[in-house]
This record gives C-alpha cells, sequence and structure tokens, in this order.
C-alpha cells in the first residue's frame, strides 16, 4: 500500500528533529492520513519531513512501543492495524482517567465556561450535519476539554489528552455514518446536561456509558 503523507509539516529546528518526527508521524497515523497498513518508507517520509533517515528510523522504533507500527519482515514498518484488543485496553484506561476528570470538572465549571460548552454543542450539531468528520472531532474534543480542565488537575488533563489522541484512529471508525454521529450528540447532550447541573456522579457516569458505546459500536467491524 502507498504511504499517504499529505500535510505533513517540514521540520526545521534540528536540535529537536527526532522528537518532531516522532510527533509529525505519531500526528499522521492518529489523525488517519497514515492509514491501518500503509507501508512507511524510510526514505519517502525523511524526504518528506526534509530530515536525515536517523531521526525518521528512531521515531519509528518510538512509535513501535506504542503500538502504532508494526514491523513486517521482508516489508518493513508498516501502520499498525486497528485492533479491537487495543481499543479495549484504551477504553479501560479512559473509563478510569476520563470519569474522574468528568467528575471533578462537572463539579468545579464556571457559568462562563457552561456558556462556551453551550456554544460548542450548538456547533456540534451543525457539524454533524455536515459529515465532516475533522471539524466534528475538533469540536468534540474541544467542548469536553473544558471540563477536564476545569478538574484543576494537570497531570490527569494529560492523561486525558494522551489516551484521547490513542482512541482517535477508533472514534474516526465508530462516527464515520450519521447514526454515529447521532448517538454521539445525543451523549454529549447528555454530559452538558449534568455539567450544567454540577453533577459529577452523572457527568462521569455518561462519560463512561459513551466510552462502553464507542466500544460496542466498533465491534461488528472485526467480526
Amino acid at each position: 500500500m502507498t504511504v499517504r503523507v499529505e500535510g505533513l509539516r517540514r521540520l526545521d529546528d534540528v536540535a529537536t528533529v527526532e522528537e518532531l518526527a516522532f510527533r509529525e508521524i505519531r500526528d499522521a497515523i492518529l489523525s488517519g492520513r497514515l492509514e491501518p497498513g500503509s507501508r512507511l518508507r524510510l526514505r519517502e517520509l525523511a524526504a518528506t519531513l526534509g530530515v536525515s533517515s536517523l531521526p525518521v528510523r528512531a521515531a519509528l522504533l518510538r512509535l513501535r512501543t506504542e503500538g502504532l507500527v508494526a514491523y513486517v519482515p521482508h516489508s518493513g514498518s508498516i501502520v499498525a492495524p486497528l485492533e479491537f484488543e487495543e481499543l479495549e485496553e484504551i477504553q479501560a484506561f479512559r473509563s478510569g482517567i476520563e470519569g474522574l476528570a468528568s467528575r471533578l470538572g462537572a463539579e468545579r465549571l464556571t457559568e462562563a465556561e457552561l456558556v462556551r460548552m453551550e456554544q460548542l454543542l450548538t456547533e456540534l450539531r451543525r457539524v454533524a450535519q455536515t459529515a465532516d468528520l475533522d471539524r466534528y472531532l475538533d469540536a468534540e474534543w474541544t467542548f469536553r476539554e473544558i471540563c477536564f480542565t476545569a478538574s484543576g488537575r494537570e497531570r490527569l488533563a494529560g492523561y486525558v489528552v494522551d489516551l484521547r489522541r490513542r482512541a482517535e484512529r477508533y472514534l474516526r471508525v465508530a462516527f464515520a455514518s450519521p447514526s454515529g454521529l447521532a448517538e454521539s450528540l445525543r451523549y454529549q447532550q447528555a454530559f452538558f446536561d449534568a455539567c450544567g447541573c454540577r453533577d459529577g456522579v452523572a457527568a462521569e457516569a455518561v462519560t463512561r456509558s459513551a466510552l462502553e458505546w464507542l466500544k460496542e459500536a466498533i465491534r461488528p467491524a472485526f467480526a
């Protein structure tokens, strides 16, 4: 399979070139610009990023430890296929981490933050009508991030961000259809309602239910 690298930015800071190569390739995988099963040709990636092969090779090794890149004998590195077992593990972690962040954040939201969440919820409904998945995912994350940040737990919020990024490939599968977006919107409304009441327990429950729904919605794709 030919690798798609559109949208990768040129790297100019040689002092951090390995880290930036890692981030750029990781972003391309998680966003779907590099699809599961795509071959990751060392020289092609290096040329696109404007760096030597060495930092790209190091980046691919790091991505293998994260499970995002796999090595196939006689073929080289590829974007790791989607696996239901991985999704189960990600969602189990997210249920605990995001559940806690939702509960703490919902209890501490300010009126201004709730107004902003309501605006974003309206934006989510509008974007869902256009089926623009990239914009929907961006708006959905911004909407929920307000609550997570309100928790006041910087380290906790960092865990949430990392796990969300790990899940994005699977979110795209779940939200790819109009029914998937409609179900997502239902959960976002329920989450906002809980936040509006400063009901942390309800916000946590909605978050966990939404994560379980996403897992089950994707399960048939692996049958």
